[in-house]
């Protein structure tokens, strides 16, 4: 399954906003491996030494960030959930988010 067809099941709005954290992700981290998930119904961003880092999901009326080792990287504004991992919502694109976003990528990655 590619990037498009995974988007082509959402919303005009919900892929639109999937494609452009995609592409932000993608640009800001030339470090990675992308994959796609069918499964786990997302795309993931993979780093040669720390692993699956971060994953984009696009979900019913939204798109969520999730940082697979999220209870490692402390407190972060827009940071939500209580197991492993930790996401970020995004309902459109949001500045504030999105910065929250990069520096959550740099803590994970230690730089």
């Amino acid at each position: 399954m590619t990037i498009d067809e995974l988007l082509a099941e959402h919303s005009e709005d919900v892929a639109d906003l999937a494609s452009r954290l995609l592409i932000h992700l993608a640009d800001a981290a030339d470090w990675v491996d992308t994959r796609v998930w069918p499964g786990w119904h997302g795309v993931g961003f993979h780093h040669a030494d720390a692993g699956y880092v971060v994953g984009v999901f696009p979900r019913r009326d939204h798109v969520q960030v999730l940082f697979e080792h999220g209870h490692l990287l402390g407190d972060a504004p827009f940071l939500r959930g209580s197991g492993q991992t930790r996401t970020i919502d995004f309902t459109d694109w949001d500045e504030a988010r999105l910065a929250a976003v990069d520096d959550l990528i740099d803590r994970a990655l230690g730089t």
